[in-house]
């Protein structure tokens, strides 16, 4: 090769490099005397270069300095890309980010070894760094959106896997990362009905459902779901939210069956009246036979016997609906709870040890006296203990019975494994005459919830058939 075609070809790799789109430079490293680099002086710059800086302030920067004209450049990744290059020999890729008048730049930074030189082109890549920023921050700003719901708040897959929950429904139903969202419902056809209407993709708005949280606790909620959607409308997953009704189901519960047994009284009061006067005529009359006609006659004495009989069966019943529905009149004063469930449980022993049933009982030491009249509660404590007793199968029944405190409320829980209670009867477990014993009144649970709804403590249940019952008596502190 002549030297006239190679000086022909650089000056043509020069004409191509002038006016190429991006910006090309070359710095000559300038160094300390210790051998570190301290700064880039412009020897060449393309046309694109040129104008690129003009539009920074910078003109005519042939042998002027980098970080003269940008001191903010010193010890940031160009500066650090450069010293790696110059020491290793080899390409140097980097982003610099850089503010000039409160705007906010970003440069694709290639820079290579030349001879001692470093030959460096930069790309103006802001648009794109700049959107993708926003879509961070945005990211960012969803994400803390979904972290501090007050509400329960979760993503499922397809499948109905969970891939995000936030603190709040981690607080309600534990962490369930990775599990199905099935593991949540206490009824299987309730979730099997979910899954149609995701499979559809048909939004959830608030329908009320039983659900398993933490420590097999149960909670009424209200789901809510959406399918999300990706740019091409296809639905990649779901986001759903859950409000907890529990204690306003409880409530409304509390509410209803006080209103049942306040029209229960008023009924009980009614019947009460106008049976015992008809009864007490239809008793004077009886005796007056009596004394007419004698216990002699074997007919009369018969008849006598049936109808006095009946008629004290009568009384006995008006007399037992009263007890059940009306206010209880109350000998209030200090009592330790766990002394007179003692006292409840020797009334026990006896059916107890004919069944072979186990009693395990967990006290707490430290539980605080309530204001109460304690013979009354005793009622309350044998009806439930009975139940519980009648529950269980001979010689495998478990009975436990424990105490706790915690800082509003006084517990006592009552708990069997027997034959469970159904969803059905639960509903109506507290009625007047709802029954299913075969020599039963069903009055007892509705004396029972009555005497505690005097002391203004709350009853719950929680019961599964065929695995057990468990009463939760709560008493204000």
């Amino acid at each position: 090769m002549t030297e006239q075609t190679k000086l022909s070809e650089e000056m043509d790799f020069q004409k191509i490099v002038e006016n190429m789109m991006e910006p090309f430079v070359i710095y000559e490293p300038q160094w300390s005397a210790s051998g570190s680099l301290v700064n880039l002086k412009w020897i060449y710059l393309n046309r694109a270069a040129k104008k690129s800086l003009a539009s920074f302030g910078i003109t005519a920067p042939l042998n002027a300095k980098l970080y003269d004209a940008f001191p903010e450049l010193i010890d940031k990744p160009m500066h650090f890309a450069c010293t790696k290059a110059l020491e290793q020999g080899d390409n140097q890729k980097t982003k610099l980010p850089f503010s000039f008048q409160g705007k906010d730049y970003f440069f694709e930074i290639l820079i290579q070894p030349l001879a001692g030189n470093l030959l460096v082109s930069y790309r103006d890549i802001s648009d794109s760094e700049n959107q993708l920023l926003l879509a961070e921050f945005q990211n960012k700003k969803y994400e803390r959106l979904f972290q501090q719901s007050l509400e329960p708040t979760f993503i499922i897959d397809k499948e109905g896997h969970f891939t995000a929950c936030n603190p709040q429904f981690e607080k309600l139903f534990g962490d369930l990362y990775q599990c199905s969202l099935n593991s949540l419902f206490t009824e299987s056809e309730d979730y099997q009905w979910v899954g149609q209407q995701l499979k559809k993709k048909k939004n959830i708005i608030e329908t009320e459902f039983s659900f398993r949280g933490r420590r097999r606790k149960t909670h009424i909620c209200l789901l809510s779901i959406s399918p999300l959607f990706d740019e091409g409308n296809q639905s990649y997953e779901f986001m759903g939210t859950i409000r907890d009704i529990t204690k306003r189901k409880i409530a409304e519960n509390e509410m209803v069956l006080a209103e049942k047994l306040s029209m229960t009284g008023k009924i009980a009061r009614t019947i009460a009246h106008e049976v015992r006067n008809p009864l007490t005529n239809l008793s004077l009359a009886l005796e007056q036979m009596k004394a007419d006609i004698g216990e002699e006659h074997e007919d009369f004495s018969m008849y006598y016997q049936i109808i006095n009989r009946n008629s004290i069966r009568i009384e006995s019943l008006i007399t037992e609906l009263l007890n059940s529905s009306k206010p209880k009149s109350l000998q209030l004063a200090p009592t330790p709870l766990n002394l007179l469930l003692q006292e409840t449980l020797t009334l026990t022993e006896d059916r107890l040890q004919l069944k072979e049933i186990k009693l395990i009982t967990k006290f707490s030491e430290l539980l605080p006296d309530i204001l109460a009249d304690g013979q009354q509660l005793k009622i309350a404590f044998l009806n439930l203990i009975v139940n519980a007793l009648e529950a269980t199968a001979e010689k495998k029944g478990r009975i436990f019975i424990k105490t706790r405190k915690t800082k509003k409320a006084v517990m006592v829980i009552i708990e069997d494994n027997g034959c469970g209670i159904s969803k059905e009867d639960q509903a109506h477990l507290f009625e007047p005459y709802f029954t299913k014993k075969r020599e039963g009144t069903g009055l007892g649970l509705t004396t029972v919830q009555n005497i505690l709804n005097s002391h203004h403590a709350r009853l719950t249940l929680d019961s599964q058939l065929g695995v057990g019952t468990k009463f939760t008596i709560t008493f204000p502190v």
